[in-house]
């Protein structure tokens, strides 16, 4: 995770805030920031941390307004998410575990995600 912080120039702030997490971008070369919410768990954090960095790296490619748009920020969200459960996925297997033998709905249950396919779609890279 610090390997995507340094890459995409992301700072971490962790503060009193009642959602999970946001990031804040900046003006000119000034770095820009997830705030995370600093009652979160450490796995709750990492998640949120590498939902943030998705948002970072795909919402310049989403069309129309994040805030104004149900649409835009369906598929925002989604493409978050998508990076999020890729990381967690790839960490899971690094650390040895069978991608044929993990459950995918227990998995996503344990994600925070509802996107069961997603999870399914993202073992089965591993699976061949």
């Amino acid at each position: 995770m610090k390997r995507l912080l340094k890459r995409n120039y992301l700072g971490v702030a962790y503060l009193p805030i009642h959602g999970k997490g946001y990031l804040v971008r900046t003006k000119g070369n000034k770095k820009d920031y997830i705030i995370v919410n600093e009652n979160l768990s450490d796995e709750e954090t990492e998640k949120v941390i590498l939902h943030e960095i998705g948002h970072y790296e795909h919402d310049k490619e989403v069309l129309g307004s994040y805030k104004h748009n149900l649409r835009s920020r369906a598929i925002s969200e989604h493409e978050a998410n998508k990076f999020m459960i890729h990381q967690e996925i790839k960490s899971y297997i690094n650390q040895g575990y069978d991608a044929i033998n993990i459950n995918y709905v227990n998995l996503a249950d344990s994600l925070g995600t509802k996107d069961y396919f997603q999870v399914k779609e993202e073992l089965e890279k591993y699976c061949e």
